[in-house]
């Protein structure tokens, strides 16, 4: 754990959500990027009630409502291009507030800013990697999370786990997908991690 002295809290730096406008060096790291913003982090991101939800659909963001009454919006933003985002000014509270795990290092000095836009090339390779082989197994919904796409697929053949031709088949994407994850949860985000935000 580290301590963020701005709010004399502990806090998990892998669970920044909030904190001061990005400095230069994280802008230059986060319009180089956009993991978070492409499906291959997390699957969707949930609104606040202070977002402008109509001007966001008004937009062209697919808005839903979750099981719990909340609008949220399926990753990857539609509204990504490249790695930068095309509403910036308009863009949900979540995407304002959110920071990597990358992101906090380099904000506080424990990730050099070269560093860092190597392990962003690094993750988008790797995530490139497990898309290939989705679509070589015949699962080309760009639109969909990138792990989701990967999860749906062994569940649609996992009466055939026990096969030898099923590691055959699966065993590349097996382990381009477990290969990201490990990159993910070092670099990126940690599922495990306590999700802490200011007040």
């Amino acid at each position: 754990m580290a301590l963020f002295s701005s709010n004399e809290r502990t806090r998990n730096p892998k669970a920044a959500t909030s904190g001061p406008d990005f400095d230069q060096q994280g802008s230059d790291l986060c319009t180089e990027c956009g993991i978070c913003c492409a499906g291959a982090i997390f699957g969707h991101a949930v609104m606040r009630d202070s977002d402008d939800v109509e001007g966001l659909k008004a937009a062209g963001m697919a808005v839903y409502e979750n099981s719990e009454g909340r609008p949220e919006y399926r990753l990857p933003c539609p509204k990504l291009d490249g790695a930068c985002c095309t509403i910036y000014q308009i863009r949900p509270t979540v995407c304002r507030k959110f920071q990597c795990q990358l992101l906090v290092s380099v904000k506080n000095g424990r990730v050099p800013l070269d560093l860092a836009l190597t392990k962003v090339e690094e993750a988008k390779a790797l995530v490139e990697c497990v898309k290939s082989l989705l679509r070589i197994h015949g699962d080309s919904d760009e639109e969909a999370p990138v792990i989701q796409r990967y999860l749906d697929l062994l569940e649609q053949n996992k009466e055939h786990s026990d096969r030898l031709e099923y590691q055959d088949r699966f065993g590349l994407l097996i382990e381009a997908a477990n290969t990201w994850h490990a990159f993910r949860t070092r670099w990126f985000w940690d599922d495990d991690c306590e999700v802490v935000e200011e007040d």
